[in-house]
């Protein structure tokens, strides 16, 4: 167990969530996680939870909270099984999860009742935390994930707010600006989600063991998409490209290049269309993705005929 802590303390402070992830399934198979060790068992359940093993997860942060554990640490495995149960899309349970967290906040918030007559001079009591304080801040943030998914976007908008104004020092930051990002463009304010797409980047470049190269490959692509929106074909393909080469041939970067050869489309280089499209069947195979290529292909190959034709 001692060898087993090492290795998932190396891997989990580098960020290696596939590798912790292994561990726990051949460390589970020999009975050796157990809940005991808080901080052994909290590592493999969020591992399991960034890798989308949200059952595996749920089931050790299920055991996590029958032990022993303190008032943070619970309020720890509470939040990890809020963000369980809104990727399931189990919302009534997060609205649960989240009065609970809300409640322990407000409670540690209360200043302490005193006793006696009180001096004049006497110094104000010391509160525990501020009502923006870390707690809160969480809560905000899976409530602007819950809204996201359910496509309400100007409320996913006003809960990242909170969460963003009250400044850095925050593990998860670059994945709030990348959603809150998502939402603006999908609310076509493009000026504000390249703004918060970039500061998505800025985060990850400064925490990148934090954070899967994923924030990277939808932040560039995120930008793009914005400045194909606005006409902007040649800044877009730019981002795209950026976006590609963070992928390094994970099925991510599809996406990618499909947004190089549309933009070289739109800037009528059938030539670089053409071969950004190829690679794209390449690298996509069969089906939806050579689908999609020979539609954009038949696409500015007709706009080409129409446009000569109106010449």
């Amino acid at each position: 167990l001692a060898s087993a802590e090492k290795i998932v303390d190396e891997n989990y402070s580098k960020g290696d969530h596939l590798a912790v992830s292994e561990i726990y399934f051949k460390s589970n198979e020999q009975g050796l996680i157990t809940g005991d060790n808080f901080k052994l068992a909290f590592a493999m359940g969020d591992s399991l939870r960034r890798v989308g093993l949200n059952d595996e997860a749920a089931d050790v942060f299920e055991k996590l909270m029958k032990t022993s554990v303190g008032a943070e640490e619970k309020n720890r495995i509470l939040l990890a099984t809020a963000d369980i149960e809104c990727e399931r899309r189990h919302y009534e349970n997060v609205e649960k999860i989240l009065q609970r967290l809300s409640l322990a906040s407000q409670e540690k918030e209360q200043p302490p009742k005193r006793t006696g007559r009180i001096r004049s001079n006497a110094k104000p009591p010391v509160r525990a935390a501020s009502p923006d304080g870390l707690i809160q801040r969480h809560i905000n943030r899976i409530l602007g994930n819950v809204y996201f998914k359910k496509g309400l976007y100007d409320k996913a908008v006003l809960a990242y707010a909170k969460v963003l104004s009250s400044g850095e020092g925050m593990e998860g930051l670059a994945e709030v600006y990348l959603k809150n990002a998502d939402c603006l463009r999908a609310l076509n304010s493009s000026d504000a989600a390249i703004a918060s797409y970039r500061k998505a980047i800025e985060v990850y470049n400064r925490e990148s063991k934090h954070y899967p190269v994923d924030v990277l490959v939808a932040a560039y692509r995120g930008i793009g998409d914005c400045l194909f929106e606005r006409k902007e074909y040649q800044e877009a393909v730019s981002m795209y490209k950026q976006s590609a080469t963070y992928a390094a041939g994970r099925s991510e970067g599809l996406w990618s290049l499909y947004g190089v050869g549309r933009g070289y489309a739109e800037m009528k280089n059938p030539e670089m269309a053409d071969k950004s499209l190829s690679e794209l069947k390449n690298k996509g195979g069969e089906g939806f993705w050579s689908n999609l290529a020979d539609y954009v292909q038949r696409e500015y190959t007709w706009n080409e005929k129409y446009d000569s034709v109106g010449q």
